[in-house]
């Protein structure tokens, strides 16, 4: 922020607009909307202390899959939350576990015989508080809560990085995950709901423990705090520029333009207002900008496939099979000169 306002001021340039990893700002606002949230810091050791304990023992992974074998569920192994910043690794592991909970308690208790052979004393006493932790009914409800946010979230962080997004639908995007996550205060999302909406004392099979009202507690605390996070994260979204250039996103744009001659017609001059310096110091006219913008849909719209059609038929007659072995570009320009070139007729060399 210092950079562009010290851009902004030596340039002249107020409408400069900067646009920081929208990915990281995702996952700056869920950090400190977990950070003071018993909870959330008890779930996040747990699935760290569950990534380690089979992670660190060969023995361990093994005895797991077979757990996984007799609960014949898919073979997963725990993955690590902690020590990366993107929200899609939170998600896989959180999925890991849920789909292997049955697996993974199975394994906890078999440690707990003196006659399994992963059992020793370390192990014993580790799998004895991961377990206390994995059949507790608030750590239960509150990993499927997480499971709801960060699919919420983990959406828009996987598009941004490989450039599948913009800067409008970024817009729109996380104005509609803050729209859910505030539903989500009164009305669970799918995945609590499935666990809220029956047994909460049971989980795939295995008993639960505690009916505190811790969990109510961290699901406010945490979805309040991530709405009032995000939202402050991106206000600098919220500017004319930024909330307007939603019209350069073509998947917004209507199928028919009958019905909709005046779309779009408000952002345009929204536009030509905001960067009205920009735009005469480029020579153009800002009180133009709406006539041409009308121009544009029209001619987007109201074009015919007589173009492409000519396009076919200007290749077929330049690449003959005796010039077959025009690279790409030899062929790019010729096309343009045949499609774009006055006629020989009306050739002037003056």
């Amino acid at each position: 922020n210092g950079l562009v306002a010290r851009l902004r001021r030596d340039l002249e340039k107020p409408e400069l607009e900067g646009i920081h990893c929208t990915a990281h700002k995702i996952e700056l606002a869920f950090r400190d909307a977990v950070k003071d949230v018993p909870l959330a810091k008890k779930v996040d050791l747990l699935l760290l202390g569950i990534y380690l304990f089979y992670e660190k023992s060969s023995l361990n992974r093994s005895m797991l899959k077979r757990a996984h074998d007799i609960c014949q569920v898919p073979f997963l192994v725990p993955t690590r939350v902690s020590g990366t910043r993107w929200l899609p690794h939170m998600l896989q592991a959180l999925e890991h576990s849920l789909k292997s909970y049955r697996a993974i308690v199975l394994h906890m208790q078999q440690i707990q015989n003196p006659d399994d052979p992963a059992c020793h004393k370390a192990s014993s006493r580790k799998a004895k508080n991961y377990l206390l932790l994995l059949t507790s009914a608030d750590i239960v409800q509150y990993l499927h809560l997480l499971l709801d946010v960060v699919q919420c979230l983990g959406g828009l962080s996987r598009a941004v990085p490989a450039g599948q997004t913009n800067i409008s639908a970024i817009v729109n995007q996380i104005q509609t995950a803050v729209d859910v996550l505030n539903k989500n205060l009164t009305w669970p999302g799918p995945s609590l709901r499935r666990i809220m909406e029956g047994d909460i004392t049971m989980f795939q099979g295995e008993k639960l423990s505690g009916r505190s009202n811790t969990f109510k507690t961290a699901r406010r605390d945490m979805l309040t705090s991530l709405i009032s996070s995000l939202n402050k994260r991106f206000i600098d979204m919220a500017s004319t520029i930024l909330q307007n250039a939603w019209i350069l996103n073509f998947k917004l744009w209507p199928a028919e333009y009958s019905g909709n001659e005046d779309f779009g017609d408000s952002a345009a001059q929204a536009l030509a207002h905001a960067l009205e310096k920009t735009l005469m110091e480029a020579e153009v006219n800002p009180t133009l900008i709406e006539d041409e913008w009308t121009v544009l849909k029209s001619y987007i719209y109201k074009i015919s496939s007589a173009d492409a059609e000519r396009g076919f038929s200007q290749v077929k007659l330049i690449k003959t099979d005796w010039r077959s072995r025009l690279t790409d570009d030899h062929l790019t320009d010729l096309m343009v000169v045949q499609s774009q070139s006055e006629s020989v007729g009306n050739f002037n060399p003056d």
